[in-house]
C-alpha cells in the first residue's frame, strides 16, 4: 500500500523465489478489501499476500518476448479485452517464458497514448 500511495505504482509482479506467482493490482486489492471489510483491523493487517492474490483472478497478465513491438503489445491488450479479459500487465522476458528473468513490465497506462507519439 505504501508503494501505491508514495510512488504511484499500482501493479506488482509477485514471485516466490524465482517462481512467478501472479500479478497484484489495485483492482485485486480493492476486491480483497471489499470481501473483508467486515473483518477487524487486526485480521486485515495479518492478511497474507496469498489471501489478497486469491481475489485477483488469474487472467490479468501475459508474458511477451523482449522483441515484441509496442504496437503488438497494444494489440495483445485489445485482443484480451475481446476475449473477456482485462490484462493488468504484460511481463517482458527474453523469449516470453514465465520461468525467465523478468526484464520489464508494460501496463495499459504505459501505452495509452502511443498513437499520439507520431503526430
Amino acid at each position: 500500500m505504501e508503494q501505491i500511495k508514495g510512488n504511484g505504482i499500482s501493479t506488482f509482479p509477485i514471485y516466490h523465489g524465482i517462481r512467478f506467482i501472479g500479478i497484484l493490482s489495485e483492482k485485486g486489492i480493492a476486491h480483497w478489501m471489499a470481501k473483508n471489510m467486515n473483518n477487524s483491523i487486526a485480521s486485515i493487517r495479518d492478511a497474507s499476500l496469498g489471501n489478497v492474490l486469491a481475489c485477483q483472478g488469474n487472467h490479468n497478465y501475459a508474458f511477451i518476448q523482449r522483441s515484441t513491438s509496442i504496437y503488438d503489445a497494444q494489440e495483445i491488450f485489445k485482443d484480451q479485452i475481446g476475449q473477456g479479459y482485462r490484462l493488468d500487465a504484460l511481463l517482458i522476458t527474453d523469449s516470453g517464458d514465465s520461468t525467465e528473468k523478468l526484464l520489464g513490465m508494460i501496463t495499459p497506462r504505459d501505452i495509452i497514448d502511443i498513437p499520439l507519439l507520431w503526430k
